[in-house]
């Protein structure tokens, strides 16, 4: 009986040095400690550049594309032809409206002449005819003078002579007056009407004509360009955009939750992904006046506006923008890194390394926070190692082996 109680205590005790042996090492789990900081709670999110002042240009006719003389993305002077249109109907319209004007202007004058061109001309002939008749009179009458003063003519030959001068005379001066005389009002007033009507025309055709050629509203860049030579054009298509840009605007996409932290006149700074090196700095001037969907996200647009001297924040360019919270700051915090914190429900907690190096779950109130950091402001005092949890699921009381976190 001895023997079997003294192999049963051997086996008992074989059995638990191998547990003992066999079980598997207690995971490697990094750990930080709390840091004072000058913390500043931002909101960080996406935005887009839009110019401040932006001109949509539309076609004005209907055509072939002719040529085009500038790229998209240069620089543009107001007035920079930017391309034209074939519009011969337009140019053809205009060429005989033209013609028309000038027909009833000319004959708008011949009627304040007097009349038509063929009584005119009828009025002309017969006062030249008369005007020559009354010169021969006068020829006649003073050679009759002088021959009654040599009695070789007698008186009643020169009396003749001057009543038909007279009669000559009259019908001269009856010339003249019909000539001189304008047209009936209501002639002079229907040609005057038809003449209006053929400058209405000529305006009407010169606009088309007009209309044809693809002129810049502005200074500013060409930041969208929607013609190609040979293309078809139909009146009313948008065809470019023009923006200043020496001032810009960014279109900043704040998701729903976060809108109510948002201020006029926050600080603002933003990055683009083309410009590493460069930081533009701007205030808040615009909050959303609406929720709209953005992608698979519910934003608010808030506005602000940047100086951009050098012109790389170009129109539609994604940029990176951070907020500043202005009420939102706190001069020595105590922080932690954003993923040492966990949530269970309502109250978030820190694994906190205890005695034995064992975990230990400790429940914290937060304070502000920004992108990478989340101030502490109950349930630590500094001189804790916090637990990262990781891939390494985490229970109170389970022994890890605590790794520091390398410094960045």
């Amino acid at each position: 009986m001895k023997k079997v109680a003294l192999a049963l205590i051997i086996l008992s005790s074989l059995a638990a040095a191998y547990l003992y042996f066999a079980r598997p090492d207690p995971p490697r789990v990094t750990y930080v400690q709390p840091s004072r900081e000058h913390l500043v709670s931002y909101v960080a999110t996406n935005g887009r550049v839009d110019p401040i002042e932006d001109y949509e240009i539309f076609s004005a006719a209907t055509g072939q594309v002719l040529n085009v003389g500038v790229k998209e993305g240069g620089r543009v002077e107001k007035g920079r032809l930017l391309a034209t249109i074939d519009n011969g109907t337009a140019r053809a319209s205009l060429e005989q409206a033209k013609a028309r004007l000038e027909a009833e202007r000319a004959e708008l004058a011949l009627i304040e002449r007097g009349g038509s061109p063929k009584g005119i001309a009828d009025l002309n002939h017969q006062l030249n005819a008369a005007e020559r008749a009354g010169e021969k009179a006068r020829r006649e009458v003073s050679a009759l003078r002088r021959l009654v003063g040599k009695q070789a003519a007698t008186g009643a030959e020169l009396t003749g002579a001057e009543s038909d001068l007279v009669n000559r005379e009259a019908e001269v001066g009856s010339l003249r007056k019909k000539l001189n005389l304008g047209a009936a009002p209501e002639r002079k007033d229907a040609a005057l009407a038809r003449v209006r009507e053929a400058e209405s025309a000529v305006a009407l055709a010169a606009e088309q004509v007009s209309s044809s050629v693809i002129r810049s509203p502005a200074d500013g860049v060409l930041y969208s360009l929607d013609l190609r030579e040979g293309s078809f054009l139909t009146r009313g298509t948008r065809v470019a955009r023009v923006g200043k840009v020496d001032r810009v605007r960014v279109v900043v996409f704040v998701d729903e939750p976060e809108l109510g932290r948002i201020r006029l006149g926050a600080p603002v700074k933003i990055t683009a992904d083309a410009y590493p090196d460069q930081t533009w700095e701007g205030k808040i001037d615009r909050l959303p006046t609406e929720v709209v969907s953005f992608e698979t996200r519910r934003v608010g647009e808030v506005w602000c506006s940047v100086g951009n001297p050098g012109g790389e924040l170009v129109p539609n360019l994604t940029v990176s923008v951070s907020v500043q919270l202005q009420s939102s700051v706190a001069a020595s915090a105590l922080t932690l890194p954003r993923e040492a914190i966990v949530h269970d429900g309502a109250q978030p907690f820190v694994w906190v390394l205890g005695r034995d190096q064992t975990t230990e779950k400790r429940p914290v109130a937060l304070g502000i926070q920004n992108a990478a950091l989340t101030q502490i402001t109950v349930g630590l005092d500094g001189s804790e190692q916090v637990l990262l949890q990781g891939a390494v699921s985490l229970e109170a009381g389970s022994r890890v082996i605590p790794v520091a976190r390398e410094r960045e």
